[in-house]
Parts: structure tokens; sequence; C-alpha cells
């Protein structure tokens, strides 16, 4: 059975009911053909169906290169959330499925959860600032680092400079990309390349290190 579908269609919809403003998916793949290309085109465009707010928009290194470069693609599948500073370098299914849904419904709504505290100290960065999480895709609490790594991304997306960026990476996909950290556990958490966490870290380490990043 394909891992690229939809397990609770109703229950989505529901979720997608709060949408409030338009957003739109860019997903990179290198052709309309490669592998599992084709399954993970229906499974977004379904998502994508069940509410007039979202829109996918595709992107194909055989025909596009250009966007590849404009976006700084590297591997694909990549799937962006315009204006929110998020990737995802892989397709978000399982567990980290809901906090894909969730990242979605705080880009619409423009609310994050962010203290007001938190929210300063991020709009403080000056340097851009890349956070990847690598997760797997059965791993159970790696959605919830996501879930912070987002949190904080899209804060800094509405209410910052848009100086920070979140990228999550499935392991399992794209491991020739992920063992050049020598990596043996997930989630881990880098910052600019540098291994930050491991584990899900509490906040304000997690703040003051992004800010450290970005001075």
């Amino acid at each position: 059975m394909s891992r690229y579908r939809i397990t609770n269609e109703a229950m989505l919809k529901r979720e997608f009911e709060k949408l409030e403003k338009p957003i739109t998916l860019s997903l990179f793949l290198l052709s309309e053909d490669h592998l599992d290309s084709p399954e993970i085109i229906i499974y977004l465009e379904s998502i994508c169906k069940l509410n007039s707010k979202l829109s996918l928009q595709l992107y194909f290194q055989s025909h596009d290169p250009m966007k590849f470069t404009e976006y700084q693609i590297t591997e694909p599948p990549t799937l962006v959330i315009e204006q929110a500073g998020i990737r995802y370098v892989g397709v978000p299914t399982g567990p980290e499925s809901m906090i894909f849904v969730q990242s979605l419904i705080m880009t619409s709504t423009g609310t994050t959860g962010v203290g007001t505290a938190i929210s300063a100290a991020l709009a403080s960065l000056k340097k851009n600032v890349t956070i990847r999480t690598i997760i797997t895709h059965d791993c159970i609490i790696c959605p919830l680092a996501v879930k912070i790594g987002n949190m904080l991304t899209l804060e800094t997306a509405i209410r910052g400079n848009g100086n920070l960026t979140h990228e999550i990476i499935e392991s399992l996909e794209h491991h020739d990309y992920v063992s050049k950290f020598d990596l043996a556990s997930v989630p881990i958490i880098l910052i600019n390349n540098e291994v930050a966490f491991r584990g899900i870290p509490k906040v304000d380490p997690y703040v003051s290190k992004i800010i450290q990043a970005g001075r």
C-alpha cells in the first residue's frame, strides 16, 4: 500500500475550514514520471482539492531548472509552503502529516502561538538562519520537533524579517544527504549545518541558539 494517501478525508476537511488566506504549495520534483513522482502529485493534489484556499504549483527539474536555482532546491522531492519559510525535503506523511496540516492553518490564519517575548527576540535576527530538523517517517516524537521549528519560523515570516528557514528532512528518503552529518538517531536539529539538539529541545535554549546564529 502506498504511503502517499489520505487516511481521514473528513477530518482534514473539517480542519481546513479554519483556513482564512489562500496558501500555495510549491512541489519540486526531478520529473513527472520519476519513481514516486506520480503518487506524490496525486497525494498532494488530493489534499489541495479539499479546500479552495489551497493550491499546488509543480516544478520539474527537467523543465524548470531556473526555479530550482531560485529556490536553492538540491534534494527533490521538496515541498515549500510559500511565504512561510517552511520546506519539506521529502513529503509529509504518517505522524508528521497532522503537523503539516496545522502548519498550513497557522500560515493561513497568521496565528503561531508564539509569545510576544520570543517573537521580539526572533525579530532581532540580522542574518539568515537555516534550521534543519532530521526525522524518520515512523518516529513518534519527531512531529513535536517539527512543530516547534515550524512555529518559530512562521513567526519570523509573519511578524519578523523572514530571516529564518526551516527544512524538515526525511532521513530515510535522503540518506546520502543526511549521512554527511554522522547522525545516529532522530530527531536531530541542525542550525546552520551544525548539530544543535538531539531529541526535543526546550524552546528557550532553542531560540537562544537561533539568535546567536543570526547575530
